[in-house]
């Protein structure tokens, strides 16, 4: 009876450390996050502002954080970033500069001409 009890112990511990150390599944990126993280670019990008503001970098980096390390939302960056400068009027020789001007690098291209396919 005692075996019995440390066996039922030790399944139910086990299924803890199962639980605990099963790696959880991410959402895929949407190209929503992608707008958002990089809304603070769009002054820039348009030439409304003649300096990058930090709201701008900061995306850039949330960005990053999200798509380092996983080449499926590296490349669903690129191609929310691409339909993202066909809708607005922007300038995508401007987002090479931002990843120096934010000092800074990236896992991913900002400018969507550079994306690989």
């Amino acid at each position: 009876m005692a075996s019995h009890r440390l066996l039922i112990k030790l399944v139910c511990a086990l299924v803890v450390v199962m639980v605990a150390v099963t790696p959880t599944a991410q959402a895929a990126l949407e190209c929503g996050e992608v707008q958002s993280d990089l809304s603070g670019c769009f002054a820039w990008l348009s030439k409304i502002d003649s300096v990058v503001k930090p709201n701008c970098c900061d995306g850039v980096k949330r960005l990053d954080n999200k798509v380092k390390g996983n080449v499926d939302d590296t490349k669903k960056a690129c191609k929310c970033l691409r339909q993202y400068y066909q809708d607005a009027l922007v300038y995508t020789e401007r987002a090479d500069q931002i990843p120096k001007k934010c000092n800074c690098t990236l896992s991913y291209e900002i400018n969507p001409h550079s994306c690989p396919n």
